[in-house]
């Protein structure tokens, strides 16, 4: 899922990406991605205080373009 939101009063763009992933999958995801080099912005996986719509852990992380990615458990 891609979102995007513009904030017309500041003229402020802002897109980030968010991926649901299987509980299994999520941190290895996150190893793969430091074996990448990926910028983490996380320094570890999350634990979302208040799961909401099943989704229980977190991370967040830098494409190689510099786009904030979510990686989230589902």
């Amino acid at each position: 899922m891609h979102r995007n939101i513009t904030n017309r009063k500041d003229r402020i763009w802002q897109s980030g990406i968010l991926l649901a992933l299987l509980s299994s999958l999520l941190l290895s995801s996150m190893a793969r991605l430091r074996e990448g080099k990926f910028a983490f912005i996380s320094s570890s996986v999350i634990e979302l205080p208040e799961p909401v719509l099943g989704f229980k852990r977190s991370f967040l992380v830098r494409d190689p373009d510099a786009h904030a990615m979510q990686l989230i458990e589902r």
